[in-house]
């Protein structure tokens, strides 16, 4: 008997399929290069990657039993596909049309969709660990991160990736819609789905984990980092728009054509709108204001906490969250009292009775000063005798400080200091007076 006839010969009928020597080889052959696959992963392996990236117990178990089940899904298939045994499941359809599915269609459907969950397990707690370790280096609480941003991305893309693999193994290729003269398939559109996504943890991985070494390296700012972030961010959401339409085989000058009478009423009727959208830009690249940066606008003053694309996020000192259009801060007179040096002058004023030590008045004032904390030392305080006033010898304290969200809270501390210093030397606070002459007729 040569090697062919052996490999061929029937052992027995299983469900009306042939079980041949060659078959059952192969399928131990299969089933011994899965185990030893299974041991090095799940005795070796996996518990590396758990210590390497810090993996809670919780989600340690369910990537063990995802493993598991993939696993078990994977021997099904080695069985089915080597000893030929496939049951027809349903069919429908008629001529090209026609699709049907069996038991190992049915199986790799299930095995594709098991094993992004898996992938989607792993990459979220991959991107997550390097997040926080970025962010603790960075000097940031790692607590903030409940959000759990990288799951957020790496999920779509999986699942997206997994139904097209689906759909490609059952040869379904549905027509949607007819856009621009084109046929729309729900692959298709899974692809431009599938672009947008990856670009948007493409964004977030450069922006996220790659800039910012470079941003500690250099000691850049928060409010240059927002920038160069949004203008990245900017610049992949074009090109993946226009990539995924050139998937779809929209070509972008057939939308535009398609839609100029339509740009040019909804421009009429939203220029505010458009004119936000520049002017968002025109912050980012120009960077009079920035994320971070201390502003006035009319007696309103906060703290800038996001440069959107029409309106930017400005948090005042009362905690309260402000939305101002972005052609506000680039066409009003807005006071930044951060640009370009982190430090602001101050004054507190203050009276004394006629007839004070004035030079002992201005020594006490700039001991309050130099006694605080939040005093800078240089540029360093000064005092001025202001005016002669109706019921009081006017002074002012000038100072500098980098406190500029809780500066009342230092001038109320410099004014308790003051008032104590000036009741032990018997210095006198004067309340307005008035001399009333009556003439009698």
């Amino acid at each position: 008997m040569d090697l062919s006839d052996f490999f061929a010969r029937e052992i027995f009928t299983l469900w009306g399929f042939s079980i041949t020597t060659g078959r059952i080889i192969t399928i131990g052959l299969g089933f011994v290069l899965l185990l030893i696959s299974y041991i090095w992963v799940y005795r070796r392996w996996l518990p590396r990657y758990f210590q390497r990236e810090e993996v809670p117990e919780e989600k340690q178990g369910r990537i063990r039993w995802n493993i598991q089940l993939s696993y078990l899904l994977v021997s099904l298939l080695i069985l089915l596909q080597a000893s030929g045994i496939n049951y027809p499941i349903f069919s429908y359809g008629e001529g090209d049309a026609a699709r049907s599915f069996n038991t190992s269609t049915i199986l790799q459907a299930l095995l594709i969709f098991q094993m992004a969950q898996l992938f989607d397990w792993i990459f979220s707690e991959v991107l997550v660990h390097r997040y926080v370790v970025h962010q603790r280096e960075d000097k940031k609480d790692s607590e903030d991160l409940t959000a759990n941003p990288p799951r957020q991305l790496v999920q779509p893309i999986m699942y997206i990736l997994a139904v097209l693999l689906i759909l490609d193994q059952l040869n379904i290729h549905h027509h949607l819609f007819t856009a621009f003269g084109k046929s729309i398939t729900i692959n298709n559109l899974l692809v431009a789905l599938l672009i947008l996504f990856t670009t948007r943890l493409l964004a977030w991985v450069v922006t996220q984990l790659v800039l910012i070494s470079y941003y500690r390296k250099k000691e850049i700012n928060v409010g240059t980092r927002y920038a160069i972030n949004q203008l990245l961010r900017y610049v992949f959401y074009v090109f993946a728009i226009l990539l995924a339409l050139e998937f779809m085989d929209i070509k972008l000058s057939i939308v535009l054509g398609g839609a100029a009478a339509l740009l040019v009423g909804v421009g009429l009727g939203l220029q505010q709108t458009f004119n936000d959208l520049v002017c968002g830009i025109i912050l980012l690249f120009e960077r009079s204001v920035e994320v971070g940066d201390i502003l006035q606008m009319d007696d309103m003053v906060g703290r800038v906490k996001k440069i959107g694309v029409r309106t930017s996020l400005i948090e005042t000192l009362n905690n309260i969250t402000v939305i101002v259009p972005n052609s506000q801060l680039v066409a009003d007179k807005v006071i930044n009292w951060s640009h370009f040096q982190n430090r602001v002058r101050y004054k507190v004023e203050i009276g004394v009775a006629y007839g004070s030590d004035t030079q002992l008045v201005k020594d006490l004032l700039l001991q309050v000063a130099d006694q605080h904390a939040k005093v800078m030392r240089r540029p360093g305080p000064f005092v001025r005798f202001a005016d002669f006033g109706d019921s009081s010898l006017n002074f002012e304290l000038f100072f500098w400080s980098r406190e500029m969200t809780g500066i009342d809270d230092v001038k109320s501390d410099m004014r308790f200091e003051i008032d104590r210093l000036f009741r032990e030397n018997k210095i006198e606070i004067p309340f307005p007076q008035r001399d009333v002459w009556i003439r009698k007729q």
